[in-house]
């Protein structure tokens, strides 16, 4: 898959360097021809290769780091919510309401996924998590969730991103243990 790229400024370049998991607004030099919720590949001002990232039109925070290595697999989300479960499951065994996903510390910025018993609360905050809720929903329910799933999105994130706020179920029944 080919990812347009997104140029920042010499102080983007430096934060991403130095290990920062966004890049704000007024460090994005170019990004022409970007979606809202794309992800890009990073370029630092003299095109040297930074990354990968999460690219939100809206938001201050426009590139979210989701790698920092020279490839990207096509199935990173997956691979990632998986990662993000087993070690739930290594570290807290047998607990039935705790943080499934936290973000960028799962390597997915901007979403939280909650486990409540048989059910998940998943919270996109930003254009990129939030274009991928299928994608996300489907893994972290197949084989711990036995009831359904919650979209949340606050009213605060929805009127920065120009969303409209919403709580709503996404799956009606999900796979049994």
């Amino acid at each position: 898959m080919t990812h347009l790229p997104v140029i920042v400024s010499k102080r983007g370049e430096s934060r991403v360097r130095s290990g920062h998991p966004w890049i704000f607004k007024s460090d994005v030099s170019r990004a022409a021809g970007v979606g809202p919720g794309s992800v890009v590949r990073v370029l630092g001002p003299t095109g040297r290769p930074l990354g990968f990232a999460f690219f939100s039109a809206r938001s201050e925070i426009t590139l979210r780091m989701i790698e920092r290595g020279d490839t990207l697999s096509p199935t990173f989300v997956r691979d990632r919510l998986l990662a993000a479960r087993a070690w739930r499951e290594a570290i807290a065994p047998g607990v039935e309401a705790l943080r499934l996903v936290h973000g960028e510390g799962d390597g997915l910025p901007s979403l939280i996924v909650d486990r409540y018993g048989e059910y998940l609360v998943v919270q996109t905050l930003a254009q990129a998590t939030d274009a991928r809720k299928a994608e996300i929903v489907a893994p972290s329910s197949s084989s711990s969730v036995r009831a359904g799933s919650w979209n949340a999105t606050t009213p605060a994130c929805a009127r920065t991103k120009a969303w409209p706020p919403r709580s709503a179920s996404c799956t009606a029944r999900c796979r049994r243990r």
